[in-house]
């Protein structure tokens, strides 16, 4: 009997038993398009694994060494993940729904197209070095979630809620967050541009020193946020919210700010060349930042009844 059948044997049993399997020592195995239901898996090892097309539903698996496996184009659905140190496994085009990841770190991962649908993150949950571009975090909630090192263009993360939220070191370009609640996001030396957090809350966020041009913050709350010697050239603050904002030394040329109210925002040392501010406010001349050629404020539409905006392509 080979190796592969031993397994589907010892998996058949514990299926009907319901008894956990503790310790299994199976690494290197090929047990893709194999059904898993109703395992538990204590500890042990599938390092290097092949679990590709399979179909896993109500399994645990806990403080087992999942490394080097192959999730690719795997059905996952109301399983448990917690106290796992992942590295250099690939989940891409994989589905998971109505699963729970609880204190569990992967590394190196390969996370391409990968779906998430009404998942549970408790815990610590990070993810390092690792490419998720093109994931999907639909009706995802997250404890302390943190991506470090990572590839998350274009993620796109739906109806999910966050305690708290850092990204470090990412390259995040035309990821999606919009509408969700952000409050305290972190983000550290990465490139957000094109991204969008329409609708989103954003209060007291840190976005200091970012690559933000052309993101969309359309009717975003940045209460309170730091954007502070960020690039966000072309980017969109149509109907933001920036009170207290602090936004000294903003690079937002050609942004569009209008109808935002940056009352008490920090402005000395931003550039606002050609920038469109449009019903602004909160916005004075004498604030300290460059409005060279920017369109005018409503103190200066009051004398330009002719106004028109200019239309961007």
């Amino acid at each position: 009997m080979t190796p592969r059948d031993k397994a589907l044997k010892i998996i058949q049993d514990h299926q009907k038993s319901r008894q956990p399997l503790e310790n299994v020592a199976w690494e290197d195995l090929e047990l893709q398009q194999v059904t898993l239901e109703g395992l538990t898996f204590q500890g042990g090892s599938l390092k290097g694994s092949n679990l590709s097309a399979c179909y896993i539903k109500d399994c645990i698996f806990d403080q087992i060494n999942l490394d080097n496996v192959e999730f690719i184009r795997t059905q996952v659905a109301n399983c448990s993940f917690s106290n796992l140190n992942i590295t250099k496994s690939q989940f891409s085009k994989s589905n998971f729904s109505k699963t729970i990841f609880n204190n569990c770190l992967l590394t190196d991962c390969d996370l391409r197209d990968i779906t998430l649908l009404d998942c549970r993150f408790g815990g610590k949950m990070e993810f390092g070095s690792s490419n998720l571009e093109k994931a999907i975090f639909f009706d995802c909630a997250f404890k302390l979630a943190r991506f470090f090192d990572s590839n998350l263009r274009l993620t796109v993360w739906r109806r999910a809620s966050f305690d708290s939220l850092t990204i470090d070191n990412c390259y995040a370009a035309q990821f999606s967050a919009c509408g969700l609640k952000l409050d305290g996001f972190s983000a550290n030396k990465s490139d957000l541009s094109s991204a969008s957090f329409i609708e989103s809350s954003l209060k007291e966020a840190n976005l200091s020193g970012l690559n933000l041009n052309g993101s969309y913050f359309s009717r975003a709350d940045l209460t309170g946020a730091n954007l502070s010697m960020s690039q966000a050239a072309y980017a969109v603050f149509e109907e933001a919210i920036l009170r207290g904002a602090n936004l000294s030394g903003l690079k937002a040329t050609y942004a569009d700010l209008t109808g935002a109210d940056l009352t008490g925002a920090l402005v000395s040392g931003s550039i606002f060349h050609f920038a469109n501010l449009h019903r602004t406010e909160g916005l004075k001349p004498d604030s300290g930042a460059d409005l060279a050629n920017a369109l005018p404020t409503n103190e200066a539409l009051k004398k330009a009844e002719d106004f028109r905006p200019i239309k961007f392509s």
